[in-house]
């Protein structure tokens, strides 16, 4: 892993490479690792700037950077690389989150997109192209909603095109 850093230019200023000290697996997702590196003199702002790279020198998605616990050392933590997400995902209400009041969205390489509807805060923006899945989205979020009991009003801006009565 060193050798890969090296050859993508995360070296400090006397040539030297961070020095991976670990790799643990996430207990609640084992898809998820965290690779802890001797700082080495780079702070996280260096490891941000090469992000891409370190993903493909790694082949690796990286979900975070961040220091550790006594700033001496870095945190990656990353998923496999992005490759492998499905292009569509049809919906069974198995896909239903066991957790009330949490909405199913997506798919992402460490797992289910998850919104939690209890934040009072919660707000949410889909775009797309024509012909994207906006709409289908979108019932698939209102579907989920009324799984859960939640009050809904509803407003159409297509004049009902996408909702009928």
């Amino acid at each position: 892993m060193e050798e890969a850093l090296a050859r993508i230019g995360i070296t400090n200023a006397n040539g030297e490479v961070p020095e991976l000290l670990s790799i643990t697996r996430d207990p609640d997702n084992p898809r998820i690792k965290t690779f802890v590196f001797e700082i080495c003199g780079l702070p996280v702002l260096v490891w941000l700037d090469f992000a891409e790279k370190i993903q493909s020198a790694l082949n690796v998605n990286i979900i975070d950077v961040q220091y550790g616990e006594d700033n001496q050392h870095i945190k990656l933590t990353v998923a496999p690389p992005v490759s492998n997400l499905p292009r569509e995902i049809p919906w069974y209400d198995r896909l239903l989150s066991l957790e009330p009041y949490t909405i199913s969205v997506g798919e992402s390489t460490v797992g289910p997109v998850l919104l939690d509807m209890r934040n009072q805060h919660c707000h949410m923006l889909i775009s797309g192209v024509t012909g994207s899945g906006k709409s289908s989205l979108l019932k698939v979020i209102l579907y989920q909603c009324i799984c859960w009991n939640m009050v809904l009003y509803l407003t159409d801006f297509k004049g009902g095109v996408s909702f009928g009565r």
